[in-house]
């Protein structure tokens, strides 16, 4: 079976907390997949769309010891209807998106590594982002949604 944690932040606003990440470190089996949900709401008077930030971190978590890592985490992403909204094998680090991922907190990404990311907008609702290992392999992998302002995109 196996480990998982959870962690989100929050940020307070006048009449609501939003959370503004969630995260979830996960042991994928050979071959097999974990998810995690996140909310989009509570939007700002005349806003009707939100930008997250969606990452399936394996190759990168090496820089913190951990070596266990999935080789090549796969992102697909669900609305509350169970539709395929997005899905990837892996974006090649091919943009400096380290401008958007600075905004939010969010560690650098190791360039050249097949962590996959998304940088999408979405409407209100619910959504589940599902990862796998395209490799079947398995292992460590870090799945992330940040809350983010209009993001930062640098053509290398």
């Amino acid at each position: 079976m196996p480990l998982a944690s959870t962690l989100s932040y929050a940020q307070a606003q006048t009449a609501s907390v939003n959370a503004v990440n969630v995260s979830t470190m996960v042991t994928l089996a050979p071959g097999g997949t974990a998810t995690m949900g996140f909310v989009v709401g509570n939007l700002p008077p005349g806003q009707t769309t939100a930008w997250y930030i969606i990452r399936g971190v394996g190759p990168s978590l090496t820089q913190f010891g951990i070596s266990n890592s999935a080789p090549q985490p796969k992102l697909t992403i669900y609305n509350s209807q169970g539709q395929n909204i997005i899905g990837t094998p892996g974006i090649p680090y091919a943009f400096n998106y380290g401008a958007s991922f600075a905004q939010v907190g969010a560690f650098p990404l190791i360039k050249g590594s097949a962590d996959a990311y998304y940088i999408i907008q979405v409407l209100p609702g619910s959504y589940t982002v599902q990862v796998s290992d395209s490799s079947g392999k398995g292992g460590v992998v870090l799945i992330e949604a940040y809350a983010s302002p209009t993001p930062v995109i640098v053509a290398e």
